[in-house]
């Protein structure tokens, strides 16, 4: 079993992660933490990916893998750009404010994500669908006799 590799891309990953962090910061604030650790995280799976082919033979299906990331990808964005929209148009200039202009970005973004992901047949967010309509469905079929859910 070959464990440094791994363990080496991971070290690479993480100075990577060092030299691209705090310029990012200075240059775009959280958002470029953010942006830092996600493009060290892609990094680290290419190398990993890579590795695996080189060393095992075992090559990932990249078609299908590139298909899914471009549509989250796209849905990322627009859920993105909605909830920022959201928010700017809300008044934010008390705390209260900004709380309920905050709070209703949350909420607009995680039901564009939730409803993209069904309407893209994300298969995961097809399972939670299904997992909660079967669950929702026992809640109200246990009520009196002929009062089920359907």
């Amino acid at each position: 079993q070959d464990t440094m590799s791994p363990f080496y891309a991971g070290l690479a990953t993480l100075a990577l992660y060092l030299g691209i962090g705090y310029p990012f910061l200075k240059a775009w604030g959280t958002t470029g933490i953010a942006a830092a650790s996600s493009l060290s995280a892609v990094v680290n799976f290419v190398v990993l990916a890579w590795l695996m082919r080189r060393r095992h033979g075992v090559s990932l299906p990249w078609g299908p893998f590139l298909g899914i990331l471009a549509r989250a990808g796209l849905l990322s964005a627009v859920t993105g750009v909605t909830a920022w929209g959201v928010h700017r148009m809300l008044p934010h200039a008390t705390m209260k404010q900004e709380l309920l202009a905050l709070s209703a970005a949350i909420a607009v973004g995680i039901t564009i994500y939730a409803g993209g992901a069904l309407l893209l047949k994300f298969p995961e967010a097809t399972k939670v669908a299904g997992y909660l309509r079967e669950k929702l469905g026992e809640k109200l079929g246990k009520g009196k006799e002929g009062q089920g859910f359907s």
